[in-house]
């Protein structure tokens, strides 16, 4: 009786454990881009990046990051900071993103659009800060 009781709350704890993993895991968001960019999920965010996509030359670009929570609500960006890390074969750029309007952080950074570009987002309120990893270049990859 001992053993099907543990084995049991055993097995309640796996299941439990792999929800978690699988939302925290998961590459990709169910919202659609709602600004042309690439979404993906955190913890407590989806995060929409929009990066300058027609730019063949490193130049001061813009990088747009929308915060939405996981009903695909607008979440407002006040008290929000961020940096974007684009990754290409040539170069690496770290943009800082300040507040810039309802849900949107902005800023921008000398960065050609190189379609195998990797980006390293990192959203900070507070104390807890956030990151989710992009490709926002490639094709079909929209969310």
């Amino acid at each position: 009786m001992l053993n099907r009781t543990l084995l049991t709350g055993l097995l309640a704890l796996s299941f439990a454990a792999g929800n978690a993993l699988a939302h925290g895991d998961a590459p990709h968001s169910a919202m659609k881009p709602a600004n042309g960019g690439q979404v993906q999920a955190t913890g407590s965010y989806q995060l929409e990046l929009v990066v300058r996509k027609d730019s063949a030359d490193a130049k001061d670009n813009p990088v747009a990051l929308y915060v939405f929570d996981h009903d695909g609500n607008k979440v407002a960006s006040s008290g929000l900071s961020g940096s974007a890390t684009l990754l290409s074969a040539k170069e690496k750029v770290v943009v800082p993103l300040k507040a810039d309007g309802d849900n949107r952080l902005a800023g921008s950074g000398r960065y050609a659009s190189d379609p195998a570009m990797k980006a390293i987002v990192a959203v900070t309120v507070g104390d807890k800060t956030e990151h989710a990893r992009f490709t926002p270049l490639q094709p079909g990859d929209g969310h």
